[in-house]
C-alpha cells in the first residue's frame, strides 16, 4: 500500500491553518501538530470536557469515601450545656395513691460520649455494633430551701446485635463497593466516549484538509492542460475556444476549494475550541495514508466487548444492587429480635472528687422481639415488586448483550468492507494517471479532443475522491470497532491501558 499513497498523494499530509491573522507584537501563535494520537493527548491535558469529568470523577469519589466512613467506626459525642426544665407535671403519689401536680425546676450538664465499631469476623460483618460509653452528668434540683446537686458518671460497653433479620450492615457495605466500582465503569465510558468523539472530529478535518489536496492537485493538471492548449493555439495561428473551456474548469474547481476551505475553517475552530488551544494557533494536520490492514476475529472482538464494555460491567453491578434491594426487602417488616446487654461501672454522689471513688458495677440486658400479624399483603407485594425487578435487570442486561453483539459484527463487517473498498480502488489510482497521462500525450498529437482529456481528468479525481472517501470511512469503522469493544486494534492494547484511563 505503501506505493497507493505516494500515487494518491502526499504520504505525509501537511496543511495549515490560521483561525485569525494575529498582528506582530500583540499575539504570539503556535504551531500545533496534529496526528490521530496527539489530538486525544492534547485533549486529555487542556480540553474542559475531560477537566470537567476528573473533576466529576473526585466528586463522586469523595461521597463515596463518605459512604464507606459512616460504616465504619463512629466516635461522637452528645452535650447538653445545660438542660433547664421549670414545669409542672402530674405524678403518683405513693403514699396518697393519687396523681398530684408537681412544679419541677431543673438544671442539668450531660456529657455521652461513645465509640461504635462494626462487629466484623473473619471479614464478615455480623449486623452488630460494640460500643465504649461514657456518661457523665451534672444535676440540680432547685428547692424552697436551696439546692440539691448531683453527679453522676458511668463507664460501659455495649453490644448490640439483630438477630433473625436482613443483614443490612453488610448489604450497606457491599453497595458502598459496588457503587465505587460502578462510578469508575461511567467514569472510563464518559472518557472513552469523549476520545471516539474527538477522533471523529479529526477525521472530518483530515479528510476536509485531504480534499483541499485534491482540488489542489486538479486545479495545478488543469494548469498544465491550458498550457498544452495556448502551445497548440499559438502552432496553429488561430483562437482556440479550448482555452476559454479550460479556465472555466479552473474557475468552478477554484470556487469549489473556497467551499472546502470555508469548512476547514470552521471545522479547525470546532477542534480548537474541543481541546482548548488558542484561537490564533495554527493546526498542522499530519496523518499518513499508508493503509496498513487489520485482521479481526469476531469471537475475539465479542469477547474484548463483553469483559472490557463498562457498560456491561456496570450492569452486572447494579442487578447485584437490585438483588441486595430484594434481600432488604425480604428484611423488612419481618420477624426480628434485637438483643443487647451492656457491662460497665457507676457513680454518683453530691461532690464531684467523691464521684470517682467506690464505683459500683452496671449492667444492663434486653431481648426485644418484632413478631408482624397482618398486613393486608403488603409485604409480600413488596417482595413480589422486588423480584420482578430482579428478573427485569437481568432481562435487560440479556437485551444489552444482544445489542452489543450485533454492533460488534457490524462493526467488523463494515470495517472488513472499507478495507476492501480502499486497497480496490487503491490498485486503480496507478492506472488512472497512467490513463491520464496517455490522454495529454494523444492530445498533443492530436488523436484525442479536449473534452477526452478533461473527462479523463475527471475520473481521475473521481477515483481519487473515492478513495479518500472509502479510507475515511475506514478510519470510522475502527472507531465504531473501538467503541464498541473499548479497546484499540492499532495499538493491540485495551483503551482503558492505552490512554491510563
Amino acid at each position: 500500500m505503501k506505493g497507493i499513497a505516494n500515487i494518491f498523494g502526499y504520504r505525509v499530509l501537511l496543511a495549515v491553518f490560521f483561525a485569525a491573522a494575529p498582528l506582530a507584537g500583540d499575539v504570539y501563535a503556535d504551531d500545533i501538530v496534529l496526528t490521530a494520537d496527539s489530538v486525544i493527548e492534547i485533549a486529555m491535558r487542556n480540553s474542559y470536557r475531560f477537566r470537567i469529568l476528573e473533576l466529576s470523577r473526585k466528586r463522586r469519589l469523595s461521597s463515596l469515601n463518605a459512604e464507606r466512613a459512616s460504616l465504619k467506626s463512629r466516635v461522637y459525642m452528645n452535650l447538653k450545656t445545660p438542660e433547664y426544665s421549670a414545669l409542672s407535671d402530674y405524678k403518683w403519689n405513693s403514699t396518697l395513691y393519687m396523681n398530684e401536680i408537681i412544679k419541677t425546676n431543673t438544671r442539668r450538664w450531660q456529657m455521652d460520649l461513645a465509640v461504635k465499631q462494626p462487629v466484623i469476623i473473619l471479614g464478615y460483618p455480623t449486623n452488630g455494633y460494640l460500643s465504649l460509653n461514657n456518661r457523665s452528668y451534672k444535676y440540680i434540683q432547685k428547692e424552697d430551701f436551696g439546692d440539691d446537686v448531683d453527679y453522676y458518671n458511668r463507664f460501659f460497653v455495649k453490644f448490640e446485635q439483630p438477630l433473625f433479620t436482613t443483614n443490612e450492615l453488610k448489604n450497606d457495605m457491599e453497595e458502598a463497593e459496588l457503587d465505587s466500582k460502578i462510578d469508575q465503569m461511567e467514569d472510563i465510558s464518559d472518557k472513552v466516549n469523549e476520545i471516539i468523539g474527538i477522533s471523529s472530529a479529526y477525521n472530518r478535518l483530515l479528510n476536509l484538509v485531504q480534499r483541499d489536496s485534491l482540488i489542489t492537485r486538479y486545479i495545478r493538471d488543469l494548469e498544465g492542460l491550458l498550457t498544452e492548449v495556448k502551445q497548440k493555439r499559438e502552432e496553429a495561428g488561430i483562437a482556440s475556444v479550448e482555452e476559454i473551456q479550460v479556465g472555466l474548469e479552473i474557475k468552478n474547481a477554484g470556487e469549489m476549494q473556497l467551499d472546502n476551505l470555508n469548512d476547514i475553517r470552521s471545522q479547525a475552530m470546532s477542534i480548537k475550541q474541543r481541546i482548548r488551544v488558542g484561537n490564533e494557533d495554527s493546526l498542522i494536520v499530519k496523518h499518513d495514508l499508508t493503509l496498513h490492514p487489520l485482521t479481526v476475529n469476531i469471537e475475539t472482538a465479542l469477547q474484548h466487548g463483553y469483559t472490557l464494555s463498562p457498560r456491561l460491567r456496570s450492569m452486572s453491578l447494579s442487578n447485584r444492587k437490585v438483588e441486595i434491594d430484594l434481600d432488604n426487602t425480604k428484611g423488612w417488616d419481618s420477624f426480628r429480635l434485637d438483643f443487647a446487654v451492656s457491662f460497665g461501672i457507676e457513680n454518683n454522689d453530691d461532690i464531684y472528687r467523691e464521684m470517682w471513688d467506690e464505683a459500683t458495677n452496671s449492667y444492663t440486658f434486653s431481648l426485644y422481639a418484632y413478631l408482624p400479624i397482618w398486613d393486608w399483603g403488603r409485604r409480600h407485594s413488596e417482595i413480589q415488586a422486588a423480584e420482578i425487578s430482579v428478573k427485569r435487570a437481568y432481562l435487560y442486561h440479556d437485551q444489552v448483550r444482544d445489542e452489543i453483539t450485533n454492533a460488534i459484527i457490524t462493526a467488523v463487517d463494515n470495517l472488513n468492507d472499507y478495507q476492501s473498498r480502499v486497497m480496490a480502488i487503491g490498485k486503480t489510482l496507478g492506472e488512472a494517471k497512467l490513463s491520464y497521462d496517455t490522454s495529454l500525450d494523444r492530445y498533443h498529437a492530436g488523436e484525442l479532443s479536449l473534452q477526452g482529456v478533461l473527462k479523463t481528468l475527471e475520473r481521475k479525481l473521481d477515483l481519487e475522491k473515492n478513495y479518500l472517501e472509502a479510507y475515511i470511512g475506514y478510519r470510522g469503522s475502527i472507531l465504531q470497532l473501538n467503541a464498541r469493544t473499548f479497546f484499540d486494534y492499532e495499538s493491540g492494547l485495551p483503551m482503558q491501558e492505552k490512554y491510563n484511563l
